[in-house]
């Protein structure tokens, strides 16, 4: 008997089984899994579609969302192929959440309101309630605290009395995100109370335990130390049940465990168990999980005198937010390439299909979309240089604070000694040598977060009179002084000038200025690496008007990869050596808004490089 066949009698006996004893959804999984991957792709089956459903229950109950996006886009056909309206509305709002979850809210809430239209056609309340459910979570990520939480009850309420046993239960976990952030902590812990008396009674241990972990990290908050103790021992209690299949739960009770002892004083315990946390976080790759647990352990190993540890972890914490926002933006902006590129080879072929009278309504909607991709690849720079700014300001800042609140600890102790009269002479030196320690990082982290900012001002865009200027002295003084502010060893290049020193012409020389410093800059750093080399300047000029202008070097080149995202911003090969990416990215600005140029480069590896300015005609 093939798997197509035995599968019907499969689903019948499994899918009451899961409904009964939800904790077997891992068990499940696998076998589900082989099933699916056994189905022919055509035709569409019945079966198939109803293997599909409860693997999307199955999936989400153990939280493998990347799975839950390839078995939709292979499900969704077969759910439209056999007319199964249900379960396309189920599928639907599975592609909304996984829409949503990526940070693609505009096709994540077309989805989902796809999947509401399909539920109310069909008068299903349980599937009404799931597509309000995953509304309610896209709700949460646009920041629409009340509305989230008031869309989750309505869901609740449909999934209580349609009898829903599948895991809905998860929503209050959502409404005491939304409470929390709306600033209303005793909501919080209401719905929290809520999400774990009802994820117990349908036995899901591993959500109970999920859920009571919010609960005692919101008493510890509120300062309820007993009832949290309580409650660990509670929740404990829940993972014992689940076994090997709630390992997650344990995790996440173990983190709570970490934050009681913390705040209990015991922060050598709490520190081993968020380490214990965290090692178990990485096996699993879970990222925001990661980040919101660093930033918990990073102020206790500064109590313990772990410094370096805890900048270390504040600033990995910040690298996977960013990471985060990173990734969310290149997925929403690839979904819009590809719109906008389908879009595009629609209006090609009906072009090509119409008759000479339509071809000019081809030609401009042709001309609105090349408008549009050039808008999107703006955006896609923006976005580049937003997170370049991020990345390099949060790391200074971030030392900054840690320091800062490292030392405002170590002044509260040596103030609390002082006035029990503990104060040792080897304590109060001991202490105020780790406040200056604390002091000079915070002063060298504003330092470099002042000279970030600085490097900033080079981007002006305000135009800038021309002026009759001696080539030749204008580009020795650039050489030089460039020389004078980066170098500490003796001068290694040599500056060659292949035309009439005494030719004259006009420019704006400050920016012209600044663009050569940064192709100098450029030459000595990456061309030679700060080792001997030759820098040839040529310029073509007709009649007194300089056309071209072009910096030579014979150094190392520029490798393919980077070579045609030179002139982007944070883009350096030696990018975390001390150089920021910002150098040609400032050169191109400045060349195309200030100098009315335009900057292009020619570059193969091992045979130097040729960046050249060109004018345009007057």
């Amino acid at each position: 008997m093939s798997p197509a066949d035995s599968l019907p009698d499969w689903l019948a006996q499994q899918r009451p089984r899961y409904l009964a004893q939800p904790t077997l959804a891992s068990e499940l999984m696998e076998p589900a899994l082989q099933y699916f991957a056994a189905l022919p792709p055509e035709p569409a089956s019945a079966a198939g579609v109803d293997l599909a459903l409860l693997l999307v229950e199955l999936l989400t109950e153990t939280m493998r969302y990347p799975e839950l996006d390839a078995l939709v886009a292979t499900a969704l056909p077969w759910a439209e192929a056999v007319g199964d309206r249900a379960a396309q509305s189920t599928l639907q709002v599975a592609l909304g959440r996984s829409h949503v979850r990526s940070g693609r809210f505009e096709p994540g809430l077309q989805a989902l309101e796809r999947g509401m239209g399909l539920a109310r056609a069909e008068g299903r309340p349980a599937l009404l309630a799931q597509a309000l459910m995953q509304l309610g979570f896209a709700l949460q990520r646009l920041q629409q605290f009340e509305r989230s939480i008031a869309v989750r009850r309505e869901a609740i309420a449909l999934c209580r009395t349609s009898g829903d046993a599948g895991p809905w239960a998860q929503m209050f976990v959502g409404i005491a995100q939304c409470e929390r952030a709306l600033g209303r902590p005793a909501a919080a812990l209401a719905a929290l109370d809520e999400g774990v008396a009802v994820n117990a009674a349908q036995q899901r241990w591993g959500a109970a335990a999920n859920a009571l972990s919010g609960v005692i990290e919101e008493k510890v908050a509120l300062g309820q130390l007993e009832a949290a103790a309580a409650d660990l021992a509670r929740g404990f209690d829940y993972v014992t049940r689940g076994g090997d299949k709630v390992s997650m739960a344990r995790t996440e009770m173990r983190c709570a465990e970490g934050v009681w002892l913390a705040a209990k004083g015991q922060t050598e315990a709490a520190v081993h168990a968020l380490e214990e946390v965290l090692a178990h976080y990485e096996q699993r790759r879970a990222l925001p999980q990661i980040s919101r647990r660093l930033k918990q352990l990073a102020p206790l190993l500064a109590r313990l005198g772990r410094v370096d540890e805890a900048l270390a972890a504040q600033a990995r914490a910040y690298e996977l937010q960013l990471d985060d926002v990173r990734e969310a933006a290149r997925q929403d902006l690839t979904l819009h390439h590809q719109r906008l590129q389908l879009e595009h080879a629609q209006a090609e072929r009906l072009s090509a299909e119409q008759h000479a009278a339509a071809q000019a309504e081809g030609m401009r909607r042709l001309q609105a979309l090349q408008q549009r991709l050039v808008e999107a690849g703006k955006l896609a720079s923006l976005g580049a240089l937003v997170a370049g700014v991020a990345h390099e300001l949060n790391t200074p800042l971030g030392s900054a604070l840690t320091a800062a609140s490292t030392a405002a600890e170590q002044l509260q102790q040596l103030a609390g000694d002082s006035a029990a009269g503990r104060l040792t002479r080897s304590q109060f030196e001991r202490l105020l040598q780790q406040c200056q320690q604390s002091c000079a990082l915070v002063t060298r982290s504003l330092e470099r977060t002042i000279a970030l900012l600085s490097s900033y001002d080079k981007l002006k865009i305000e135009a800038e009179p021309r002026q009759q200027v001696q080539l030749a002295a204008l580009l020795r003084s650039v050489w030089q002084r460039g020389c004078a502010e980066g170098e500490e060893q003796p001068l290694q290049q040599q500056l060659l000038l292949d035309f009439d020193a005494r030719q004259r012409a006009m420019v704006a020389p400050e920016a012209l200025s600044e663009v050569l410093a940064q192709l100098f800059d450029n030459a000595r750093q990456h061309a030679y690496g700060g080792g001997p080399g030759q820098v040839r300047v040529e310029i073509d000029m007709a009649e007194a008007v300089l056309l071209r202008l072009r910096v030579r070097d014979a150094g190392a080149g520029i490798a393919p990869e980077l070579l045609l995202r030179i002139f982007d911003p944070y883009v350096s090969s030696q990018f975390g050596r001390g150089r920021s990416g910002l150098g040609l990215f400032i050169a191109y600005v400045t060349c195309s808004q200030r100098l009315g140029a335009r900057l292009s480069v020619d570059s193969e590896p091992g045979r130097g490089s040729c960046f050249e300015i060109e004018w345009a005609p007057a």
